[in-house]
């Protein structure tokens, strides 16, 4: 025996004689290995599937509930046209006197253009045409309106030549009277809208003036019942509007254009202490006169296009006191007062350009002609 076998033979008695993998478990072994590579190709592929159709049922949804391609129909839309509503036509406001007086005051108080008012006049009635802006003018342009209830709010319409009195509203001849002035093409004008008060026992006159500096309009309702004020003030104004004391009211202080204050007769300086309620209805005041008299600075504020103002007398020695109310003044005759000031106390009054004074009072008065102002004695 050689030594190949005895070391067979060895090896099958340490290991058994019979093969370790009959052809039974090389069967068995074959078949795991195909029954894994099957769980390893198949169930991803069941994964991705399963993927794909939950996508693809999301997005229809999406699609279904988002109207991307068209839109629902509303539930008006959606009803059978039988079941629609009738369409209701409806009907222009009518032009009232009231839809006329808010659009008219609105325009005023907003955009003053002499076209824009000419807009809204022509849209309840006619008249005179006003200036367009830039052409030079200097009248009071008026218009009378008067509303039927058989014209569907359309106004009558005309120029009147004199003023309405109170029987013309009663009579019912004029519903709204207008006054408009246009001193200048530059200026905003003043608009004075007047109707019967509500109790129908005297006219009611709103004014609207418009400062030349800042454009904002005041509005002031007329009060017929006399005046009462301080006793002096109210002879001045009376004799400037040439009618008697008691029968001033305060329309007519919207009306005072100039005023004379003549306090010479008194011992001492005659100072105005009034309510500015009294001083805020003098829109059209341009000339004041003061003969030993002195108006407040917190007075004076209230006259918007106060142009020249004279004082005489032994009144100030300064224009402090009357400084914040003067800032409008163009023309200032000081030549007859008391004033012992400097240069630039009239400096502060922005809008000077003629000054009348003494020259021995004043002596470097060069420096206001060099600042532009014409010095006069």
């Amino acid at each position: 025996m050689n030594n190949k076998k005895k070391i067979q033979e060895a090896l099958d008695n340490r290991i058994s004689e019979k093969p370790l993998f009959t052809d039974r478990d090389r069967r068995r072994f074959y078949e795991g290995r195909k029954r894994k590579h099957l769980r390893s190709t198949i169930v991803p592929r069941l994964l991705t599937a399963l993927l794909a159709v939950l996508f693809l049922s999301g997005t229809i949804y999406y699609v279904q509930s988002s109207n991307l391609f068209e839109q629902t129909a509303s539930p008006e839309q959606s009803k059978p046209e039988s079941e629609t509503e009738p369409l209701v036509s409806v009907k222009e406001p009518k032009l009232t006197q009231e839809a006329f007086l808010e659009e008219f005051k609105q325009v005023i108080l907003t955009n003053p253009l002499p076209e824009n008012m000419q807009d809204v006049l022509d849209k309840y009635g006619s008249g005179e045409t006003l200036p367009k802006v830039g052409v030079e003018e200097n009248a009071t342009y008026t218009y009378a309106y008067h509303w039927k209830e058989d014209n569907d709010g359309i106004a009558e319409s005309w120029s009147p030549k004199r003023t309405p009195d109170l029987e013309d509203y009663q009579n019912g001849e004029i519903d709204v009277f207008l006054e408009i002035d246009i001193p200048s093409f530059d200026v905003s004008p003043l608009v004075k809208i007047s109707t019967l008060s509500e109790d129908g026992k005297h006219v009611t006159i709103e004014t609207f003036y418009s400062n030349p500096t800042d454009h904002a309009f005041k509005t002031f309702e007329d009060d017929q019942e006399p005046l009462e004020i301080n006793d002096l003030l109210l002879r001045s104004i009376a004799r400037d509007l040439n009618k008697k004391p008691e029968e001033i009211t305060k329309a007519d202080l919207m009306n005072l254009q100039e005023l004379t204050i003549n306090a010479s007769h008194l011992d001492s300086t005659y100072v105005v202490d009034e309510n500015e309620e009294v001083f805020e209805a003098m829109q059209s005041l341009r000339v004041l006169k003061l003969n030993h008299a002195v108006i407040p600075g917190y007075l004076l504020k209230h006259l918007p296009i106060l142009e020249q103002v004279t004082i005489i007398g032994e009144t100030v020695t300064d224009l402090s006191s009357m400084q914040e109310g003067m800032q409008h003044v163009q023309y200032l005759n000081i030549a007859s007062s008391s004033f012992k000031g400097t240069v630039d106390d009239l400096l502060k009054l922005k809008s000077l350009t003629i000054v009348r004074l003494d020259p021995t009072v004043v002596p470097n008065y060069e420096e206001l002609q060099f600042e532009g102002i014409d010095v006069r004695w």
